[in-house]
């Protein structure tokens, strides 16, 4: 359990201390658990600071290994799943999900990963509900709420030099239509906004306003499409970009 634990913990962008006999590092290591502490030469609590939550594995060895197998399928499979699916899973795995001012705790149901393990449904059936199951509290420190145009967005730090993608169809609706507007005002087969707007069945005055998405810089494009842009960069701030690229690169950053 404590494997699944950890690996639960780095998706969510947490950071994991372990501890284990000199033997099985490197099997730590694979699960990208941060720090190691070797209980047979340190003790854990002298070496670990700033812990928010520990985890005493409480699984028989056998158990660990079906639960880990099953949630290695699962986390292969976890991008390709439907919303309906993703929603299905939380359910079963997370029982509430606490939202402070500067951090999140998500308490995970210890026998939720159960119902994915066949040979493991039965112990299922001897909890009597969700309230009276064993909790897992995992919390991730430094958590920051932005408004984001009309919505807020939560700003969750990462671990991993990978960002986590988020596309916002908006930005990338207005990217693409604007390109190309851009290409058919080129070739005449638009001869105005007035044309554009008429044509698409919007206000001229939206038109003059997302029309700037049409001169972005590549890379800002590019971030825009595979939902790595800035996490508070809105329609409205690109709406007012200046037209050198540079220039844009900065204003991105600033956002």
């Amino acid at each position: 359990m404590g494997s699944y634990a950890s690996q639960i913990a780095k998706h969510l962008g947490a950071r994991v201390i372990g501890s284990a006999a000199s033997g099985d590092i490197e099997y730590l290591k694979s699960l990208g658990v941060d720090e190691i502490i070797d209980y047979q030469r340190e003790r854990f609590e002298d070496k670990a600071t700033g812990v928010d939550a520990v985890v005493i594995p409480s699984e028989q060895a056998p158990v660990i290994k079906a639960l880990l197998a099953a949630a290695i399928k699962m986390a292969k499979t976890w991008d390709s799943m439907s919303c309906s699916q993703v929603r299905a899973i939380s359910r079963i795995l997370i029982n509430k999900v606490i939202v402070h001012r500067d951090r999140i705790e998500i308490l995970v149901i210890r026998n939720g990963l159960r119902r994915s393990v066949p040979e493991e449904r039965a112990a299922e059936s001897n909890v009597a509900n969700t309230k009276t199951r064993d909790l897992l509290s995992l919390v991730i420190n430094n958590v920051s709420l932005r408004r984001c145009g009309r919505e807020m967005r939560m700003i969750v730090p990462s671990n991993t030099n990978q960002k986590a993608s988020h596309v916002v169809q908006s930005l990338v609706k207005a990217v693409v239509r604007t390109h190309n507007w851009r290409e058919r005002l080129i070739t005449g087969a638009l001869k105005n906004l007035a044309a554009i707007a008429a044509e698409t069945g919007v206000l001229e005055c939206y038109v003059r306003r997302i029309l700037p998405c049409a001169f972005l810089a590549p890379d800002i494009v590019e971030s825009i499409l595979d939902g790595q842009q800035p996490p508070d960069l809105t329609l409205q701030k690109l709406q007012t970009v200046p037209l050198a690229w540079a220039n844009q690169r900065n204003a991105a950053r600033s956002t």
